[in-house]
């Protein structure tokens, strides 16, 4: 995931405008593709949505991957 914002980061300029809202959006990405791909390409057996626990892992991987994600992108890519 960290791979391919970086190589997104560089090719779409909006994403450089506002740091926060981009993190939190990458997050929420991240999010949908685990839950929605991963976890079902896994053999945990399928358990129906909870949706507080569905939120706090959304808060925990926007805080945690997306959200310094998207400041290191920009201190990457400001520097050159």
């Amino acid at each position: 995931f960290s791979t391919f914002f970086f190589l997104l980061y560089n090719k779409i300029r909006y994403l450089s405008k506002n740091r926060l809202v981009t993190g939190v959006f990458y997050g929420a990405f991240i999010w949908v593709i685990m839950y929605m791909v991963v976890v079902p390409l896994s053999k945990v057996p399928p358990q129906p949505i909870n949706l507080v626990d569905a939120i706090v892992n959304m808060v925990i991987i926007v805080t945690c991957i997306g959200i310094p994600l998207s400041f290191m992108a920009n201190a990457y890519y400001s520097k050159g």
